[in-house]
């Protein structure tokens, strides 16, 4: 139980815990690792979403909008880093401006995870 800083109310507060984060992260290296640079990209970005968003599907109705938003950057991360080994970019900024979150969400259609939960946009 958590007490809410606006109203004082008690609410009972969930939120994905340490271990689950990190054990989504270790699926997204596992699948990302620079081994599998040989995987087609559909292959590999199909692998990675199943995973992505059944964790996130699990843990849409809690309050996890910060657990969300750190797996989101993680998965980002690791796909603009897997990109950058499978086209041989050194540079760590030019695979920023190469790769952006747009042209991974679109181009190589990554799930886009939500950063807020789904239960916000129910209740208005």
């Amino acid at each position: 139980m958590r007490q809410s800083k606006k109203s004082r109310k008690w609410y009972p507060h969930t939120e994905p815990s340490k271990k689950s984060i990190q054990r989504i992260k270790d699926k997204a290296k596992s699948l990302t690792d620079r081994k599998l640079t040989l995987i087609p990209m559909d292959r590999l970005m199909g692998a990675l979403n199943r995973s992505v968003h059944g964790w996130c599907n699990y843990f849409q109705y809690r309050n996890s909008s910060a657990a969300l938003g750190e797996v989101k950057w993680y998965v980002e991360e690791r796909v603009r880093t897997h990109l950058r080994k499978r086209h041989k970019i050194r540079c760590r900024s030019t695979g920023l401006r190469r790769f952006t979150s747009e042209i991974l969400y679109q181009q190589y259609g990554l799930y886009p995870v939500p950063t807020s939960v789904k239960w916000k946009h129910n209740a208005l």
